[in-house]
């Protein structure tokens, strides 16, 4: 029976779905999240992960039939390229496999409180160079906490005058994209009361009273069409600012952190980080909101 390409990269794009599926990868992030805060325990994520290789496998398993037909209908027309082409299939499964080992080894390292970066895994060729992807790290965790939906919300201020241009609408959309990321991080869309979930997220004190504050705002500013105070205006400001640095240092830094074994690494990965951060965040806003924001000194400090 031979091999050809066109059903090898079928079945190779169908593996990859199923090993790589966004949901699955999505809740495994939420989850190792909350295994970090002691949310769930060591058994319960290693029956997730027990979980869902078993669907993985079945799932692969299910594509086999169609593949082996695929090849049967051109059995009669490549013999000769059969050897190469099973043989590079052969080699790509095999890098598959290690792929998958390495990530299983990573899980198994965080399940256990000891997630670290084994010397034999990767070989370093320079001494600039890191065994981990600080700029995948970044990126994933930007798109973690939407990112993107917080920036927008310079649209609603004036930076260079460091007020509030719309007060309104960067009010419903602050106390929204809470609510929002509440629902991402524990993985659930519910009706619970705003301030409820804003408790649960476990922001600092001061910045929880805050948000409690600005939501007492906006219902009276919704629902008795009362007009939003100076004094509220100010700290809508603060709090925008207080919110997007908490959600870099949890998300972005702590993940960052959580791969660096030695000061030499922690030079080269909090450098990189800043750039990535400031590469992203920039091209997202106009000049003026970068030059103008809190954005650029925030990473500096952040990441030293």
């Amino acid at each position: 029976m031979t091999t050809d390409v066109n059903s090898l990269d079928i079945l190779k794009g169908l593996v990859e779905k199923v090993i790589f599926n966004q949901d699955n990868l999505n809740l495994l992030k939420i989850k190792i999240n909350r295994l970090s805060r002691d949310e769930i325990t060591s058994k319960e994520m290693k029956q997730l992960i027990l979980n869902q290789r078993a669907v993985m496998l079945d799932e692969i398993l299910e594509l086999f039939p169609f593949f082996i037909k695929n090849l049967q209908e051109n059995d009669n027309s490549r013999m000769q390229s059969s050897d190469i082409n099973i043989s590079e299939f052969e080699q790509k499964l095999g890098e598959r496999e290690e792929l998958l080992e390495l990530v299983a080894r990573r899980i198994q390292g965080l399940v256990e409180g000891n997630l670290t970066i084994e010397k034999n895994e990767v070989k370093k060729s320079h001494d600039d160079t890191l065994p981990f992807s600080i700029e995948d790290i970044v990126i994933k965790e930007l798109h973690v906490i939407d990112i993107d939906s917080w920036l927008k919300m310079f649209d609603y201020l004036d930076l260079e005058n460091t007020k509030v241009e719309d007060e309104f609408r960067l009010l419903i959309r602050l106390i929204g994209n809470i609510g929002l990321y509440h629902e991402r991080v524990f993985e659930k869309d519910n009706t619970l009361p705003i301030t409820n979930k804003i408790k649960e997220l476990k922001f600092p004190i001061e910045l929880e009273k805050d948000l409690i504050l600005l939501n007492k705002a906006r219902n009276n500013a919704v629902h008795d069409g009362r007009e939003i105070q100076e004094d509220d205006q100010l700290l809508m400001y603060d709090v925008f600012f207080r919110v997007l640095e908490f959600l870099l240092e949890y998300h972005v830094k702590e993940k960052v952190n959580a791969l660096i074994s030695n000061d030499r690494d922690k030079r080269i990965a909090y450098k990189e980080a800043r750039e990535v951060l400031a590469n992203y965040i920039a091209k997202k806003v106009s000049k003026n909101s970068w030059e103008h924001s809190q954005l650029p000194n925030l990473i500096i400090q952040m990441f030293p």
